[in-house]
Parts: C-alpha cells; sequence; structure tokens
C-alpha cells in the first residue's frame, strides 16, 4: 500500500511540474510573441532591418513567388528595400549572368515552402502584404520552435531531478537571458541551429534513458520495446545534419552526437539515425546544387580558381592596355577558352596583396569571365577559371578595408579578439553573464557522482566549444569581426542550450543557500537586460561596444 501510495505521489509530484513548466514556458513564448508583433517597419515598409535578414527574405519571396534562387528582379530597382551586400554574381543555370543570395540554400528553401503555402491559404504575399506574412512567419518558424526548445531543455532538467526554482531559472535563462530570444524577430541561421541542437540533445538523452530501462529489464529477465524509439533516433539524426547545415561549426556537435548514439544504440544508430542525417545532407547539398551548380557554398567562392593557361611575360603591357595579341588568343583556345568575337579587359576590384596585379577577361556575349594573374613582377600571367563570386559592379566586399565599416575590418590582435569574444564587448561572458554558471556546472558535472553519461555530456559541450572558440580565433583577419554588426558573437549562438544544460549542477547547488539564490538571480537579471538590449533589432552593436565605443 505504502508503494502504490509513493507511486501515486510520484506521479502527482511530476504531473504538477510539467505544470509549472508549461507556465513559465508559456509566459516566456508569449514575450517573444510579443516582440515579433511589436515590429515597427524598417525602410520601405518591411519589418526587416539587416542586410543578413533581407538576403534570406529575398531568396524566400524569388523562390516562393518566381521558383528561382536568382534575386535579380527584387534588386534591380533604386533604393530598393529588398537589396542587400549578402549577395554574390556567377552564371546561372541558363548561361546568364543572375545576383543570389550568399547564404546556404536548405534554411531559406524549407521557409519558401512555408511562404508558398501561406500565401496559398491567405492570399498574402511578400510584395502585398510584406509586414503580415513576414510576422506570422516569424512566429511559426522562431517562436513556437523556440518554445519547443524550452520544453525539451527543461523536460532534461526534470528527469535529472532539477528543482522547480531551477528549471524556472533555466528556461527564463535560455528563453529570455540569453540572445536566443533576441533572434526570434529575424529570420537567420543561428536560432534554428540553436533548436536543432536542443533537439539532438534531447533525442540522445531519451535514447540513453531507453537503453538504461532495456538493460534493466533484460536483467530481470524481461524485455521492453519503444515503437517510438526509432523516430527518435531518426529526429535526432536529422536535427543533428540541419545544425550543421545552418551552422557549418556545428558539425562537430553532430560529429559526437553521432558517435555518442553509436555507442549508446548501434543499431538504431545504423538504421535510423545515420541515414536521417544523410537525407538532411543530400537536402543541403541538393538545393545548393540547384541554386549555384556547385556543392561548395556561395560564400566559399571568393577567390580566383585553378591555373587553366599562361601567357607569355611579353602579354602583360597588352593586358593592362585592354587587349590580347594573337598567339595570346590562341594559347586561349587551347585551353579551351573560345573568346566571342566581343570581349574586354578590365582591371580586378578585388583586393590582392600587394605586388599582386590582376585584370578580368569577359566574354561580353556569353558573360563568362576568367582571371588574369600576374603573381610578381615579370612573371607569367596566369589564367584563372572564374570562382570570386564577391567581385561585381558595386560590390561592398571588393571595396579596399579602409573604405568598409569599422566591424568589417577584422580585429588585427588574436589576443585582443580573444578578450573581446569572452569579457569584452563581444563577451560570451561580459553579455551573457548567466553563462558563467556554465563554466562551475561543468567542473561540477564531472564529479564522480554523476553517471558516466552526464559526465560524457559535460566532456563532449566542453570539447566542442573550445573547438569552436579557437577555429573563430584562428580565422584570417577579415574573418575576425565578431559576426560583423550584431549584438553579440552570434556564430556561438547555437552552444546556449548546451551552455544552459550544463549550468543545471551550477544553478542547483547554488540555490540551497541566500548568498547562492542572490548570485544567481543577479547573474539571471544582468543576462535578461543585456540581452533585451537588442531585442527590436538584434543587429545592432552590443550595448557594450556602443557604450565603450567599440574598444
Amino acid at each position: 500500500m505504502s508503494d502504490e501510495g509513493s507511486c501515486d505521489e510520484a506521479i502527482g509530484s511530476d504531473d504538477r511540474a510539467r505544470r509549472l513548466d508549461r507556465i513559465w514556458i508559456a509566459v516566456v513564448v508569449a514575450v517573444l510573441a510579443g516582440r515579433v508583433l511589436a515590429l515597427a517597419p524598417a525602410g520601405g515598409g518591411l519589418p526587416i532591418f539587416s542586410a543578413n535578414d533581407r538576403s534570406r527574405w529575398a531568396t524566400i519571396r524569388s523562390l516562393g513567388d518566381d521558383g528561382t534562387y536568382a534575386i535579380d528582379a527584387l534588386i534591380a530597382a533604386p533604393r530598393n528595400p529588398w537589396d542587400t551586400i549578402d549577395k554574390v554574381a556567377h552564371l546561372g543555370a541558363d548561361g546568364r549572368m543572375h545576383y543570389y543570395s550568399s547564404k546556404p540554400t536548405l534554411l531559406p528553401t524549407l521557409l519558401a515552402f512555408e511562404y508558398r503555402l501561406l500565401r496559398t491559404l491567405t492570399g498574402w504575399t511578400l510584395d502585398t502584404y510584406p509586414d503580415r506574412v513576414v510576422r506570422t512567419m516569424l512566429l511559426l518558424s522562431n517562436v513556437l520552435p523556440t518554445g519547443l526548445l524550452l520544453w525539451l531543455t527543461a523536460g532534461i532538467a526534470r528527469r535529472r531531478g532539477a528543482s522547480d526554482a531551477t528549471r524556472g531559472i533555466l528556461i527564463a535563462g535560455l528563453g529570455l537571458g540569453t540572445f536566443v530570444g533576441t533572434f526570434v524577430v529575424t529570420i537567420n541561421n543561428h536560432l534554428p541551429a540553436a533548436i536543432a541542437v536542443g533537439i539532438g540533445v534531447a533525442a540522445l538523452e531519451r535514447t540513453v534513458r531507453r537503453r538504461q530501462i532495456e538493460r534493466d529489464s533484460a536483467s530481470r529477465g524481461a524485455s521492453v520495446s519503444d515503437p517510438r524509439s526509432f523516430l527518435v533516433a531518426a529526429i535526432g539524426g536529422a536535427a543533428c545534419a540541419f545544425a550543421a547545415s545552418c551552422e557549418l561549426p556545428a558539425l562537430s556537435f553532430a560529429a559526437v552526437a553521432s558517435l555518442a548514439f553509436l555507442v549508446v544504440d548501434p543499431r538504431r544508430t545504423l538504421l535510423a539515425f545515420l541515414p536521417a542525417m544523410g537525407l538532411v545532407a543530400c537536402a543541403h547539398f541538393g538545393t545548393n546544387w540547384q541554386a549555384h551548380q556547385s556543392f561548395r557554398p556561395a560564400y566559399a567562392h571568393r577567390a580566383d580558381g585553378p591555373i587553366v593557361a599562361r601567357l607569355g611575360t611579353d602579354e602583360t603591357e597588352r593586358i593592362a592596355r585592354g587587349s590580347l595579341s594573337p598567339s595570346a588568343r590562341t594559347a586561349l583556345a587551347e585551353a579551351k577558352i573560345e573568346l566571342s568575337d566581343l570581349w574586354s579587359i578590365e582591371p580586378g576590384e578585388s583586393p590582392v596583396p600587394a605586388g599582386v596585379r590582376r585584370w578580368v577577361l569577359t566574354d561580353l556575349r556569353t558573360q563568362e569571365r576568367w582571371a588574369l594573374v600576374e603573381p610578381k613582377s615579370g612573371d607569367e600571367i596566369e589564367v584563372r577559371t572564374w570562382d570570386n563570386w564577391y567581385e561585381y559592379p558595386g560590390s561592398y566586399w571588393t571595396r579596399p578595408v579602409e573604405r568598409r565599416s569599422p566591424v568589417d575590418r577584422g580585429e588585427p590582435s588574436r589576443w585582443r579578439y580573444a578578450w573581446h569574444m569572452t569579457l569584452g564587448h563581444h563577451g560570451i561572458l561580459s553579455l551573457t553573464p548567466i553563462f558563467a554558471l556554465a563554466l562551475w556546472g561543468g567542473v561540477l558535472g564531472l564529479g564522480r557522482r554523476n553517471g558516466w553519461e552526464w559526465r560524457a555530456f559535460v566532456a563532449g559541450v566542453a570539447t566542442i566549444s573550445l573547438v569552436c572558440f579557437l577555429f573563430y580565433l584562428s580565422r584570417p583577419l577579415i574573418d575576425r569581426n565578431y559576426g560583423g554588426q550584431t549584438s553579440v558573437l552570434r556564430w556561438m549562438l547555437w552552444f546556449a542550450p548546451l551552455w544552459m544544460l550544463l549550468s543545471l549542477e551550477a544553478i542547483e547547488r547554488a540555490m540551497r543557500s541566500q548568498y547562492g539564490r542572490a548570485a544567481v538571480l543577479t547573474l539571471l537579471i544582468a543576462s535578461i537586460a543585456s540581452a533585451a538590449y537588442s531585442t527590436s533589432n538584434p543587429w545592432v552593436h552590443p550595448w557594450a561596444y556602443t557604450l565603450f565605443g567599440g574598444e
């Protein structure tokens, strides 16, 4: 009788905890929905605020309305609100030059299907009712999935025995105290990556629990079968692959998660997890090929291609005058470069190392281009295939560095860059101080009293966090820019659910004392205030950057 009573009490307690989590999550989701509904139209009457999200919205509209990835028609008009600096230019499948978004293709392709469905059901288009379409899609694609992320994360905390107060801190911290909630008002790749990572972790946690139940049942001579286990594994695989599609460095998470799934449940990993990953990978590369006739993403085409011919040193001055000798034409023809009767040679616009001369050879009838490069004075001219898609008339990215926005010039000092990535004006800890609890929680999580699964999780998160941090720190000068004009080091936003889960044990322990509770609440309030600074537009500099003048 007492066992039955204890069981009923445990079930009742779990139901009460679930109801409490739902209330907290509903409050956070309501706040996020209010931010979307309160969006004020920017230039051109569109509630779109930066070149980054305009780039994706242009693809969504062009693909949803016209069935093409090319965005020429949208950006052709002067002072067009759809224009963006985040675009590339290259020959399309029709053999003509077109402009395209420089962003990975899978996410905007999925959103284009959503837009087309919304247009069919309501008659709204991004031309006639852009504000309605944008707000509705943000609610469906950003706010509701963020609610799912909060629910899954709270569920993991609940099953680990976290108290009501700890789960409340976790939900408020992840939804409002990190920049996850800040980015719900814009189409971006960072929020979907964070959500996908959270789904992947939840699928892994459920798989670990199921395997423990199966082993316990087998030890008692019983068998337990969960018909949804293959579906959970498939969802986990798809989520991990989608996270990597949105954020290339999240490939590290996908690799670690794949290894963890394989160790925990080899059969379902091979039959469900990996095939689901493969399907998403096929969609990622397939949409990229459909858009660009290349498996490499558009942003990877930013340098001259391989050498296909060489021209003698006696051609240098002719090329500088915009002409080619008959022997040069013959050399090009031998390299299967058949120029029409109408072509031109112009000085290249892309920045090149000092001492290097470069020209662009264009067939004006076919619009094909080649780069003519003189590596050093007196060297032969290298004829290279065209692969610098960022070089086109008026391109922001071919401007001299000194003419770009200060944040786009890159930080010369890696030590200074590391400081600002952690504690400075774009710092992970300075802008989101609640993440300090993840450091303490990670140390506590490695303690012996935790099972090997949680210790492995802590070690895995710590490893990929360090790897990705060092990856961004090692980038060339032009890429050491904190993600451009943005409210946070957005490239590491996808770590938010992982770091909040790491903080669980630290929060739980701190909440046992008066001073600990005060410290946790102080970190939470400071984080919410920091993230709230840019909730109306995440594409602005952080408060610390603005306050201290970027120093």
